[in-house]
């Protein structure tokens, strides 16, 4: 995966291109919402919490880099699908017009899928 975001991260900073999660949330409940039903605010939320979920665009030359990483081999990479905190980081625009998250590393709280 190639970084076309125009967004270099620095210092210990990693940029994501989030999972589009109003699609999902459309998706799931158009049904729903077709009837006049509409979702609880406590299910919509715990439907966002879920879908905090990217892939990673590109990562600073410092980001994992800590004394205490176990190894090489477990740093996460460009191109692997990530969750990180909901809350982390700003929400910038790249030169491409799509939305990513510029993160902190220690935001990442997992990788998944291979």
């Amino acid at each position: 995966m190639t970084n076309q975001s125009g967004l270099r991260p620095i210092e210990y900073k990693v940029l994501v291109k989030p999972d589009d999660i109003e699609d999902e949330i459309k998706k799931n409940y158009k049904a729903l919402a077709a009837s006049g039903f509409s979702m609880a605010e406590e299910a919509r939320d715990k439907e966002q919490a879920a879908a905090m979920s990217g892939t990673i665009v590109d990562v600073s030359p410092l980001a994992f880099s800590y004394d205490t990483w176990p190894d090489e081999s477990q740093k996460p990479k460009t191109g692997d699908r990530v969750f990180f905190s909901r809350y982390a980081g700003n929400t910038l625009k790249g030169t491409d017009g799509q939305e990513y998250r510029l993160i902190n590393d220690r935001d990442v709280v997992a990788v998944y899928g291979a």
